[in-house]
């Protein structure tokens, strides 16, 4: 019996330690006592149900280094079996280290190993092996498209000649580039920029002036905020594309607005290739009695003035799954009624479905649904199936129904309308076009 080759780094949380399974995807709490007995190898002193849980997961192993091997092989080619995607993207860290301390960084950990450690970039032995890989990938037939330069901070001032390295490998292989970085030493990449096409920049500020410099501050105590947004117009000049994230915390949540503000004057928002998005933050690193919910930060974009579509839209978690409701639906396009409260009907001319959500999904869900739209009388519903899926609301509890769509040529929807009002349900009217009655 053995630790596991793809076992990771196990981070400390209070007096236990979290176990990462790299090959199974396997995470486990173990206590801290019980963790230095696998590192030194003591596994008959663990507890029984505790190493039967690791063998069964995983963590611990009796298998060979070659026969763990051979598992991921076999995994890997599942994989590529059940998703059938031949695409292969690279996500590159040039080094760990970066010139900003911000409290809710993931990745604090790394400062643990000192500024020797740190300071270390990429090997050209190690970017060589990467890209021989990549072409080998290529040689089987996979599409090889894009390579993310990710971090820490990929671009810092000083990793310019290794970046330069990895770009022109990318180049050759004809990669779309992008990178992840808090934008503090674009200036210094300006003509690297130019002789190399990248599509896009993600770019993080967390509010205007020292807002932002009291969350995204620098190693050497200087501000940051109007360096970085003089190098997003810098990067926009370039014709680079920003998305500009936000990171959203109790101490900034209500200085959105004022940031939205500072961005128009500046000229942002009128441009084609910049858009910007929020994301609820916490300090991983320190316990917090309250901390900022998804729906929290929703709920301050209406207060300033967004849509709930808008607001959706602009944030990160729900917008994904905002898009994704959106495409399915519209697969099947005979959505007829709408109700959302605690419950939820989506009324389609082959059936009812009734679901329960929290609120804030629900409210996700209507962003998406009040999107489908009738396409013509060729959606139309008899007026037969569209009174059972009104009585089946009924029956279910659903007291709110949403009509929607262009439903011109539907001549039944003043009888529905009176049918709601009869069984006392509260209804509202989303139409596009024309409505043709009889």
């Amino acid at each position: 019996m053995r630790l596991s080759t793809y076992e990771k780094d196990k981070k400390e949380i209070e007096d236990y330690r979290l176990m990462v399974n790299g090959l199974y995807g396997a995470y486990d709490i173990v206590a801290k006592e019980d963790c230095e007995k696998i590192s030194a190898g003591k596994f008959s002193e663990l507890p029984l149900a505790l190493l039967k849980r690791l063998l069964l997961r995983g963590l611990l192993t009796p298998k060979s280094e070659s026969e763990e091997l051979a598992d991921m092989k076999l995994l890997a080619r599942l994989h590529k079996k059940v998703y059938g995607s031949s695409i292969i993207g690279l996500i590159i860290l040039p080094t760990y280290d970066c010139n900003f301390r911000c409290p809710y960084c993931f990745e604090q950990h790394c400062l643990n190993r000192g500024q020797d450690w740190l300071s270390q970039t990429m090997s050209d032995e190690i970017i060589e092996a990467i890209f021989s890989a990549l072409k080998n990938y290529k040689d089987r037939g996979y599409d090889v498209d894009h390579c993310i330069f990710y971090g820490s901070e990929p671009l810092l001032a000083k990793n310019l000649p290794v970046v330069r390295k990895i770009a022109e490998h990318c180049r050759e292989l004809n990669l779309n580039m992008s990178a992840v970085t808090n934008g503090y030493d674009l200036e210094g990449y300006r003509e690297f920029f130019k002789e190399f096409k990248f599509d896009m920049l993600q770019i993080t500020v967390d509010g205007v002036g020292e807002v932002n410099d009291r969350r995204r501050i620098h190693k050497d105590g200087v501000g940051t905020y109007e360096r970085i947004l003089a190098n997003v117009e810098l990067a926009l000049e370039l014709g680079i594309k920003v998305f500009l994230r936000v990171n959203v915390g109790l101490e900034n949540l209500h200085g959105m607005k004022d940031l939205i503000d500072d961005l128009k004057a500046r000229g942002f928002l009128d441009k084609e290739k910049f858009s910007y998005y929020f994301k609820a933050a916490t300090n991983d690193f320190k316990h917090e009695k309250a901390v900022l919910r998804e729906k929290d930060l929703i709920d301050e974009l209406i207060k300033i003035g967004f849509t709930t579509e808008e607001a959706i839209d602009r944030e990160s978690q729900y917008s994904v799954t905002n898009r994704l409701i959106l495409r399915l639906i519209k697969k099947s396009s005979r959505v007829f009624l709408l109700t959302l409260n605690q419950k939820m009907a989506i009324i389609r001319s082959f059936g009812i479905k009734f679901c329960r959500y929290p609120p804030l999904f629900s409210r996700v869900l209507s962003s998406a649904l009040r999107r489908i739209y009738f396409e013509g009388q060729k959606n139309s519903l008899p007026i037969g199936t569209a009174m059972k899926y009104l009585y089946d609301c009924v029956a279910n509890g659903i007291r709110r129904i949403h009509f929607l769509g262009d439903v011109a040529g539907y001549e039944h929807l003043d009888r529905l309308l009176a049918e709601c009002n009869e069984e006392g349900l509260l209804t509202s009217i989303e139409i596009s076009g024309k409505v043709n009655r009889k």
